[in-house]
């Protein structure tokens, strides 16, 4: 039996007498690639621990892509050592595992337990500045709230005019446009959404960002002139 089987069928007898038998024979790396591969899917941590000090970098890397990519957030720890120099590859996890995390619920191949919000809070540190922007002004109209608070934790919410608030309010997604509007750059959102070139832009898509942009300058001009008010008021009485 190969690595790659024992570690199908989760037999760690087999696969603990396949790994005493490397000390004369050599493991193939193909083995082992594959054997990799299937425990970051499946979340076999103890595999991972044994594995990866006799893998390549590539391999290192495939199996950290592919245990982001699922949410196994346990996976990635034993495997982080080996890939932490190489930034693309903890690039391509970090957005493969917020790419993915938009599946959750939609595809049967996810776990009950996976944890792509765990996952992401290992890896968003990890990378540049950049690359967060970027994914935060693809996922920002889609994603759950929970990844969208680890996202803007590392993010800038006003890059790129705002450009996740665009994406929130295209998408009508009520509870993701609370969170990023006060911390964004609503005027230039809105401007964004006005000027924009996409046709299936209309007024009625950015109608309820204009609305609450002037409720709130209405206010503030309300707030302002109660304060006035208030002063001129205690000013006469003295």
């Amino acid at each position: 039996m190969s690595l790659w089987h024992a570690v199908g069928e989760n037999d760690q007898k087999m696969f603990n007498r396949i790994m005493d038998e490397a000390v004369i024979r050599p493991l193939d790396s193909g083995d082992v690639y594959r054997a990799m591969e299937c425990a970051a899917k499946r979340g076999f941590v103890l595999y991972l621990e044994q594995l990866a000090p006799h893998a390549s970098i590539e391999v290192c890397s495939n199996a950290f892509s592919q245990a982001a990519a699922m949410g196994n957030h346990t996976c990635l720890t034993p495997i982080l050592p080996y890939v932490l120099h190489d930034q693309e590859s903890v690039r391509r996890a970090f957005k493969q595992c917020a790419d993915n995390s938009l599946l959750v619920g939609a595809l049967m191949c996810y776990p009950a337990d996976c944890n792509h919000v765990a996952c992401l809070e290992i890896l968003a540190p990890l990378v540049q500045k950049k690359d967060v922007n970027e994914v935060l002004s693809l996922l920002g109209g889609q994603c759950s709230v929970d990844i969208l608070n680890v996202l803007i934790k590392y993010a800038d919410p006003k890059h790129n005019n705002s450009r996740a608030l665009q994406k929130a309010v295209l998408e009508n997604a009520q509870h993701n446009i609370d969170i990023l509007y006060p911390i964004s750059d609503p005027s230039a959102a809105l401007k964004a959404l006005q000027e924009s070139i996409v046709p299936s832009c209309i007024p009625q898509d950015w109608m309820p960002l204009y609305e609450r942009i002037e409720s709130d300058r209405l206010k503030n001009v309300l707030n302002t002139e109660l304060a006035a008010s208030s002063a001129s008021v205690r000013t006469s009485k003295m």
